[in-house]
């Protein structure tokens, strides 16, 4: 009896370091994971940014453009 309780002893306490490996890994994984989430959110909002810089540009550009047409016609 005592060493059934010695082996299942030692088999658990293989089990709990196989167990931590394992959680580790998955621990790593998910923070991988969330890493390249927060990349491509990242890389989404500078795109957006980018885009919405481009268009005040051209907005401006525009307006530019008609207020110099008007003052062309008004002479």
């Amino acid at each position: 009896m005592c060493a059934g309780s010695f082996y299942w002893a030692r088999d658990r306490e293989e089990r709990k370091g196989v167990e931590a490996k394992i959680a580790e890994a998955k621990a790593r994984e998910k923070q991988a994971a969330w890493i390249r989430e927060l990349e491509i959110r990242d890389r989404e909002e500078r795109e957006l940014q980018e885009r919405a810089k481009r268009y005040t540009a051209l907005k401006e550009a525009a307006a530019a453009q008609d207020a110099k047409a008007k003052a062309e016609e008004e002479k």
